[in-house]
C-alpha cells in the first residue's frame, strides 16, 4: 500500500464524516418519527438510560465492521474491486444488529421494539425507514462477501 492509497482513505473518511450529518438532517426531514409509540412506557430520559450503553457497543461495532475489510484491500483483493467496500457497510450494519437483536431478545421482544423507539427518538428519523436501509445494506454486505468468497477465497 503506497502512501497515496492512505492518503486517500483518510479524505475519504473526512468526507464520510462531513457528509453524514447532512444526510441525518436531509433523512429527518424526509422521515421524521413518529410522536408517539404504542408500546410507549418510558419517556426518552428513561430511554436513554435503559438504551445507550447498548447503542454505544453498537456503534463500536459497526466501526470494527468497516475495519475488518482493510486487509483485504491491503493484501488479498486488487485496489479497483468494490467487493470489500460492500462487505464493509453490510458489515457496519450486520454486527450491530446482530448485537442488539441478541441482547435485547433476552428480556423478550418489547425490549426490542423499546430499543428501536429509543433509536427513533435518538436520531430523530422514523423507524421503518431506518429497517429498510438496513435490509438494502446488509443485502449488499452479503451478496459482497459471496463475491468475496468465491472469488478471491
Amino acid at each position: 500500500m503506497e502512501v497515496s492509497d492512505i492518503i486517500r482513505m483518510v479524505i475519504s473518511g473526512l468526507v464520510g464524516g462531513i457528509v453524514a450529518p447532512f444526510i441525518m438532517s436531509i433523512w429527518n426531514i424526509l422521515s421524521p418519527p413518529k410522536e408517539t409509540s404504542y408500546s410507549e412506557k418510558y419517556d426518552y430520559d428513561e430511554l436513554l438510560k435503559r438504551n445507550s450503553g447498548i447503542n454505544g457497543i453498537a456503534s463500536v461495532l459497526s466501526i470494527v465492521g468497516i475495519l475488518l475489510v482493510v486487509p483485504l484491500y491491503v493484501f488479498i483483493v486488487p485496489h479497483n474491486n468494490p467487493w470489500p467496500v460492500g462487505l464493509g457497510f453490510g458489515l457496519m450494519v450486520i454486527l450491530p444488529s446482530a448485537y442488539i437483536t441478541v441482547v435485547t431478545m433476552v428480556d423478550g421482544k418489547q425490549r426490542l421494539f423499546e430499543f428501536f423507539r429509543f433509536y427513533e427518538l435518538h436520531y430523530k428519523v422514523n423507524k421503518k425507514s431506518v429497517m429498510i436501509v438496513y435490509v438494502i445494506v446488509s443485502s449488499v454486505g452479503i451478496l459482497s462477501a459471496y463475491q468475496l468468497v468465491f472469488n478471491y477465497m
